[in-house]
């Protein structure tokens, strides 16, 4: 069956089959591969460069032959105080692909949960993201992380 979602602010509609947990795996699938590459489409802001310059200095020979596989593991040294921005583009052709992409790394001192409930609350995005001009959550088509696959009526666990 279909699932009717609607704006009241903007009157726009669109419809959702039982089909969009795999919409929703394509795009987490999408956004985890930008999360990883460590390709030269990712450049680091001056302050990321002058911080992994300074961690290469500190620790010569790294990366190992052992860590060789990786094209640059230096960010895993930092400390918890250093926040390392990069910049980069998407790939392909379409909505977003003239967007710039921000991709940060930083250590935090929070259990996994605690980072998931901060990122997935729209309201905190300006709390750790000081770049952002904020999120709006337009539409929700289940809320709860703590969602089953067996409670969800479209058949994927977790908040969309």
């Amino acid at each position: 069956s279909l699932a009717s979602l609607s704006s009241q602010e903007s009157g726009d509609m669109f419809y959702i089959d039982k089909g969009v947990g795999t919409l929703l795996d394509t795009l987490f699938d999408f956004g985890h591969n930008m999360i990883i590459d460590e390709s030269a489409r990712f450049v680091p802001t001056k302050d990321t460069k002058h911080i992994m310059d300074r961690y290469r200095k500190l620790s010569p020979g790294y990366p190992s032959k052992e860590d060789s596989w990786l094209p640059d593991q230096v960010w895993h040294t930092v400390k918890p105080k250093d926040i390392l921005v990069w910049t980069g583009h998407v790939d392909h052709n379409g909505i977003g692909s003239d967007w710039p992409i921000c991709k940060g790394r930083a250590l935090m001192r929070a259990s996994p949960r605690e980072v998931l409930d901060l990122l997935s609350d729209s309201s905190q995005i300006k709390r750790y993201n000081k770049m952002s001009q904020g999120r709006e959550d337009l539409h929700i088509l289940q809320a709860g992380v703590e969602t089953t696959r067996e409670e969800s009526v479209y058949g994927f666990p977790g908040a969309a």
